[in-house]
């Protein structure tokens, strides 16, 4: 006996099973009911969840010879027929018949009529797959098919598609699932299955899913595997690849009490057991919205659904985290996630940023205390300017390289000295082209909205050459000295 996938046993075959897409299933009914059939529809939408499945109920709904408000009764005569492959409901793959040559067989076929059914459909998937050439081929088709055709095209594109098939067609957007969607569709599935599960693994599948009912449900396959048929929390983790919660509150602790020891001990662990620098951010960025939801909403416990005893560590962790310190830690991984696509060396930058974040409490505890006053920060800042200066500006040029501006950077880069004064942090150049590059506006916002934005400095950027500084500095004593000093 053949076995089943979980989502092959469990796809529809009712509108009203259908998760998540009442306003597109309630739409067709109506038309249905009402006798309003149009002749071509456009199903947009991300993978896996419903439009060839909403397709395949829609073919059997319309040809139903005993159909009850709008669905198929899937019983009668056509209903059965239709169960399988027929040639009144023709699926095409776009992405391997996307050739002209096709097409132009399709047009010859639509002429012919239905042989069991009122009318014949094609349902053709990924259609933003179609050559140029194809989709001139099927606009006259699509626009005035014989009266018994009706098509469905099916996209995850439509972007792609020109606009004089847009134009033809009556388009519906299909829209990822919740997490409550997909936890009340697993938890259904496992009870009919027999698969044992509690609450903690549910969401956690959910979670992976991201938004697809079939991912859901192939994701839970595995897991169920694995498992024998009784998943539990840590056994879906071991499956899935993911990172323990444990682990990262650990890690996470590290970075709030500044002990670098323990945060490399953990990121080293992670790696040599297999974890990508991607996996790892992308589970931290995971990590601080669940953090923001425990500070920030009442009923945290229950939208998170994590086990009592992780729960209770993370809401620990969430009262030692400050709103500012999430918003730069998610503003630094989310930057880190694009740039480490464009890099050689992913592990140099986040271990960068490990660093730059597991020491910015003890960089603080450094800084001047907090001044009653703008002015009179600036001017504490200014009592220790050149100790100031190599602080914040090494800041700087770390943000500047993560960030991607390695012009910048390298420009700057050759900056070695300088000072804080008057709420100015200066650098000495030696090379006036260097200086007028810096000068640019473009780019001394780029500069200045780091410094206030992410290092929170309240400072401004400029430069100065420094012959023209000594220059100036002689000019000083010239004026002060007169016959007697002398600057060529």
């Amino acid at each position: 006996m053949e076995n089943l996938s979980l989502y092959r046993k469990y796809r529809p075959l009712k509108f009203d099973d259908v998760i998540g897409q009442e306003h597109i299933t309630k739409t067709l009914k109506n038309q249905i009911k009402n006798g309003k059939i149009n002749h071509s529809y456009l199903f947009c939408g991300s993978r896996g969840i419903g439009k060839t499945t909403v397709a395949r109920i829609f073919a059997k709904a319309i040809n139903c010879t005993n159909s009850n408000d709008g669905e198929p009764c899937l019983n009668c005569e056509v209903c059965k027929i239709l169960s399988s492959e027929n040639i009144d409901v023709v699926e095409i793959d776009a992405a391997s018949n996307n050739r002209v040559d096709e097409i132009r067989e399709l047009r010859e076929k639509v002429k012919f009529p239905p042989i069991n059914t009122k009318k014949k459909v094609y349902i053709i998937d990924e259609v933003h797959m179609l050559s140029d050439s194809a989709f001139n081929a099927l606009l006259k088709t699509l626009e005035e098919p014989p009266k018994d055709v009706v098509f469905i095209l099916a996209t995850t594109e439509p972007q792609k598609l020109p606009a004089t098939i847009l134009s033809r067609c009556v388009r519906f957007d299909f829209k990822l699932l919740s997490i409550d969607e997909l936890c009340a569709l697993l938890k259904k599935v496992f009870a009919d299955a027999g698969i044992k599960s509690d609450d903690a693994s549910i969401k956690l599948i959910a979670d992976v899913a991201q938004g697809s009912a079939r991912d859901l449900l192939s994701i839970a396959d595995m897991c169920a595997s694995f498992c024998a048929n009784d998943l539990t929390y840590e056994k879906t983790l071991e499956v899935l690849g993911a990172i323990d919660k444990n682990i990262l509150i650990d890690f996470n602790d590290g970075i709030i009490s500044s002990n670098i020891t323990s945060v490399f001990d953990i990121y080293n662990n992670l790696v040599t057991n297999g974890k990508s620098v991607s996996l790892i951010i992308k589970e931290m960025l995971s990590f601080y919205r669940d953090v923001t939801i425990i500070k920030s909403c009442a009923n945290a416990e229950k939208m998170l659904a994590l086990p009592k005893n992780i729960f209770d560590k993370m809401k620990n962790i969430a009262s030692k985290f400050s709103n500012e310190k999430i918003v730069t830690m998610l503003d630094g991984l989310s930057t880190l996630e694009i740039n480490i696509k464009n890099t050689l060396n992913a592990n140099l930058l986040f271990e960068a940023f490990l660093i730059r974040q597991t020491l910015a409490k003890e960089e603080k505890d450094e800084a001047v205390p907090q001044a009653k006053s703008d002015n009179e920060n600036l001017d504490s800042l200014d009592k220790k300017g050149e100790e100031n200066f190599a602080r914040v500006f090494g800041k700087l040029l770390t943000e500047l390289k993560t960030r991607g501006y390695m012009a910048l950077y390298g420009v700057l880069s050759e900056i070695t000295t300088g000072r804080i004064e008057n709420g100015f942090l200066i650098g000495y150049l030696s090379d006036e082209v260097s200086d007028k590059l810096l000068e640019k506006e473009e780019n001394k916002n780029i500069i200045n909205s780091i410094i206030n934005n992410v290092l929170s400095e309240g400072l401004k950027f400029k430069t100065q050459v420094k012959e023209k500084s000594v220059k100036n500095e002689f000019s000083a004593l010239e004026a002060l000295l007169g016959d007697k000093f002398k600057v060529e």
